[in-house]
């Protein structure tokens, strides 16, 4: 089994990062981690006896450790994503069980199977889950008149849907695909954050832009600024038939400010085999834009997609790198 080593990153905060690299710890296979306060970092991995850590970033030493890997009372098995809210660990294991775990007793209060593992990742809006999904679409059986579910509303303490958020399927770029309708199924991981009561951001997977709707009238696009990007393709195979290529943008919007109905957020980017430099985009509300952050290559060892988090406003970041199934690197950026 690999291991994954945590650094702690020292840099200057410009359009394009220098850092120096100090390694301070051994972990599992990383599903997600951020701050609980100014010092304590919550690591979730699997590839371990347990799911989360408690790790002092001054003192660089585990604190703590808990949810033992298993199938028993406060125990969970293979992690998708995770993600913290108001003092509470909410996880989503492969199965698809979702559960809710008080990180300050260290215990799985509430869980349940949710949408039989269609999720694909999840944020919060105010006293909601929004998570987006992996949606099974027809092309062949689409047309303009045709809307897709993408993400659904959740309860935070039942977990029950409250409401769904849906897109014409005319307005997406899959859709504009040439020859896309002879693609007879095809397994869509969406990208849905809600930033007000009847407005969200949305892309998808092999999409190269980003679309805020108003319910379902689109209010602008924001194209990916991003290097050597292909546009998504169908191919077609002599032994398999027709097929789908797309490029490998970013999986998942991460928000990193627990202010209330804060817009903070932004999406991690990069591919060194097909060329595509390794940065983030982050929201800019005011201006009403993503701005670019590349990485430089010869600085981060970065090999494969990467994942991050930040901590409010402030200019800490945590970049841990995607391998073999999210296993690879963690950083500090500070």
């Amino acid at each position: 089994m690999k291991k994954i080593f945590l650094i702690a990153l020292l840099q200057l905060f410009s359009s394009a990062y220098a850092q120096t690299f100090h390694e301070i710890g051994f972990f599992g296979e990383i599903v997600n981690a951020e701050y609980l306060n100014s010092d304590t970092l919550v690591i979730v991995a699997n590839s371990s006896d347990y799911h989360v850590l408690f790790y002092s970033v001054s003192k660089k030493v585990v604190l703590d450790k808990f949810l033992r890997d298993g199938n028993g009372p406060n125990e969970a098995k293979k992690i998708d994503f995770a993600s913290i809210s108001e003092g509470s660990l909410f996880i989503k294991e492969s199965n698809g069980q979702f559960s809710r775990l008080k990180l300050d007793t260290k215990e799985v209060e509430f869980e349940k199977i949710v949408l039989q593992d269609r999720i694909h990742f999840f944020h919060f809006y105010k006293d909601k889950i929004v998570a987006s999904v992996k949606t099974f679409i027809n092309p062949a059986k689409l047309d303009a008149n045709s809307t897709i579910d993408v993400a659904f509303i959740l309860d935070k303490l039942t977990f029950e849907i409250s409401d769904t958020i849906s897109v014409p399927y005319s307005t997406i770029d899959i859709s504009k695909v040439d020859r896309i309708a002879k693609i007879k199924g095809l397994i869509l991981n969406t990208n849905v954050l809600k930033d007000s009561d009847s407005t969200f951001f949305f892309s998808h997977e092999g999409s190269t832009r980003i679309i805020r709707f108003k319910k379902q009238t689109v209010l602008k696009s924001y194209p990916l600024d991003i290097p050597n990007l292909f546009q998504t393709h169908v191919v077609n195979n002599a032994s398999y038939g027709f097929g789908i290529k797309t490029p490998p943008t970013f999986t998942k919007f991460y928000f990193y400010s627990r202010i209330p109905d804060s817009q903070k957020f932004g999406f991690s980017f990069g591919n060194s085999t097909l060329g595509i430099p390794y940065g983030f985009a982050e929201y800019s509300p005011e201006l009403d834009k993503f701005n670019y952050v590349f990485f430089s290559n010869s600085d981060i060892p970065f090999t494969n997609d990467f994942c991050f988090s930040k901590k409010g406003d402030e200019r800490d970041m945590i970049v841990y790198e995607k391998r073999f199934k999210n296993e690879g690197t963690l950083y500090i950026d500070r």
